[in-house]
């Protein structure tokens, strides 16, 4: 069966090529194919995007550790108490600076699960959608088979008077 996402064209289906309904369900299928396509599009987007700013904070995260470091380093030279306190002073902000990128990063992995846990109730809701259609399409069939059999009894019934 089709699913959102194939390469390619949905596969056609209904009673006859010059049929208007099958031309509508397969246009129906089409726009479904790229609304998905565009949500698509933008979840991977807002995923790049995510990620880009992860990277962005692990880069700073590694500066401050090297900065921090170096202030370590330096605070080991006979210098005294003016280094020492500088030196702590250094640490308790890069202290911050990390508590702050761990909660930054909390919040983008709350965002991409809520983006990407959406995208599983669109691709449900599609699936549900794609039934309701075959169903109506199956439905239409058969309507269409009754009329002709009605039409064909009518045909042989004015024949016979």
């Amino acid at each position: 069966a089709w699913e959102p996402g194939d390469r390619g064209a949905a596969p056609v289906t209904g009673v006859g090529a010059g049929n208007g309904n099958g031309r509508a369900a397969s246009l129906s299928r089409t726009v479904m194919q790229n609304q998905f396509t565009a949500l698509a599009e933008r979840i991977n987007a807002g995923v790049t995007m995510l990620q880009r700013q992860c990277e962005t904070d692990r880069r700073r995260l590694a500066q401050l550790e090297k900065k921090f470091e170096a202030k370590v380093s330096d605070a080991e030279k006979p210098d005294g108490r003016e280094r020492w306190a500088e030196v702590q002073g250094s640490v308790s902000g890069l202290l911050e600076e990390t508590q702050a990128l761990a909660r930054r990063l909390d919040g983008l992995d709350e965002r991409l699960w809520a983006r990407t846990s959406g995208s599983e109730a669109s691709k449900q809701r599609n699936r549900e959608l794609e039934q309701q259609v075959q169903a109506l399409e199956q439905q239409n069939r058969l309507a269409a088979a009754a009329a002709e059999e009605l039409q064909k009894r009518q045909a042989t019934k004015l024949r016979r008077t």
